[in-house]
């Protein structure tokens, strides 16, 4: 990420001698404050300067629990707004909040360069591109029946050792997008027909019908039933998968080119941010004190030294897994 940022003009600072007061706007995922900040908390008291934005990035606390507040009554304290990249999230984190929360969506925009490009809609099916990090073995299935029908297939994502920073230009190679999550977001703001499935199944295409239900849920193939307890989803076939890319590709192309301006002015950072920042509210600090502060602090060491041990844990799972697939290979 620093050596994009740093391609991009976008100059890293690495001392820490400032104070909150510093800094207009305080943007925090997963509840982390630098150190610097949590010392000096206590110098907050009764002021209402600077706005700080806590956002929440998941709603699965399995997979992602470092999403979650991991500290008592912190967001409440200082939060002029709280952040939930969907309503699934936020349904799922309300009860962790008291009545003070003050709650936002925002919704993974996409970066202002995605909804300006020119696109031109296809008329076939010809190139795919699959964005994945735990590709499911019936997208595997589809590769292979696509590949024999003579469609290019390029595949993205940690299980497959390809990784690049998604540009628009890129983008613009594949006819559809095979994908969940922030990708999704991407396309929609394109142009370009995306079809939601992976290792939660998926409804396929997008339509007018299930659109807003894809939506709450992230672009994320899950389905949420009430007090948003997942509800099994029935995973498809291979067959069935490809079935539906080509048998629903011209009302995909449809439906995408025709949602297209509705779609950037709902995920496009250029309108999103700015409605953000319109209601933002105004916000006087509380007193903390120094048993709270230290506390704070010791659960900020605790969590980094969590989530440290939790990306080794994906490491040792990517290191099992390349190994179990050479294994298959030999035999």
């Amino acid at each position: 990420m620093e050596k994009i940022a740093q391609s991009k003009g976008i100059k890293f600072i690495e001392h820490s001698n400032f104070k909150a007061q510093d800094f207009d706007y305080i943007w925090s995922n997963s509840q982390c404050l630098p150190r610097f900040i949590m010392d000096n908390l206590r110098g907050l008291k009764g002021k209402t300067n600077p706005v700080f934005l806590f956002a929440h990035l998941s709603s699965l606390k399995f997979i992602a629990p470092d999403e979650f507040p991991i500290s008592l009554f912190l967001e409440e304290r200082l939060a002029s707004m709280n952040l939930f990249v969907s309503k699934e999230a936020l349904g799922v984190q309300k009860p962790f909040f008291n009545e003070k929360l003050n709650p936002e969506l925002f919704e993974n925009p996409a970066p202002v360069k995605f909804g300006i490009y020119i696109h031109e809609r296809r008329k076939n099916l010809k190139r795919i591109l699959m964005v994945s990090n735990h590709l499911p073995k019936e997208l595997d299935e589809a590769k292979e029946i696509l590949e024999e029908s003579g469609v290019l297939i390029t595949q993205l994502g940690w299980l497959k050792n390809d990784y690049k920073l998604i540009e628009p230009e890129f983008l613009a190679q594949f006819d559809v997008v095979i994908t969940i999550g922030k990708t999704v977001q991407y396309c929609l703001c394109e142009g370009i027909p995306v079809y939601v499935y992976d290792h939660f199944s998926g409804d396929g295409y997008l339509t007018e019908e299930n659109f807003d239900e894809n939506r709450q849920n992230n672009f994320s193939g899950r389905k949420r039933g009430n007090e948003w307890a997942f509800t099994p989803r029935k995973k498809k076939s291979g067959k069935e998968i490809v079935e539906e890319l080509f048998t629903g590709y011209q009302s995909a192309v449809d439906f995408h080119t025709s949602k297209r301006k509705e779609m950037i002015e709902n995920f496009s950072i250029s309108n999103v941010l700015p409605k953000i920042i319109k209601s933002i509210r105004s916000f006087e600090f509380g007193e903390f004190t120094v048993s709270e502060v230290l506390n704070l602090i010791e659960m900020q060491v605790f969590s980094k030294r969590a989530f440290r041990n939790q990306v080794l844990l994906g490491k040792y799972k990517k290191a099992i897994s390349q190994l179990q697939e050479q294994l298959k290979n030999l035999k």
